[in-house]
């Protein structure tokens, strides 16, 4: 609408817009922060769990050994894993528990 009054005016318009797209999103990616702060919770995190799932932007499949496990949950982990199935059965499962004790 600004070109049809004059012409001249269409760059200044480009610039005024894209200087203004640039201002919402970093006022959109300092709010993130604010809230992700509050929880206690950090761009960080959430990047590196985005980079987990998603790495280069694609799911991909991942498969972690046992050792992992044992490191994050705590040398009772293998007991645990043992008591949930039977080790003869190679059908895909899900397992879930809490890391309560």
């Amino acid at each position: 609408m600004v070109a049809l009054l004059d012409p001249s005016l269409e760059r200044s318009w480009e610039g005024t817009r894209a200087a203004s797209l640039r201002a919402v999103d970093r006022l959109e990616n300092r709010a993130l922060r604010a809230a992700s702060a509050k929880h206690g919770l950090s761009t960080g995190t959430f990047q590196q769990l985005r980079n987990a799932i998603l790495p280069r932007g694609r799911p991909q499949e991942r498969v972690f050994p046992l050792p992992y496990f044992i490191n994050r949950h705590g040398p009772r982990f293998a007991e645990r894993l043992l008591s949930a199935g039977e080790l003869d059965n190679f059908s895909h499962c899900v397992v879930t528990w809490e890391d309560d004790d």
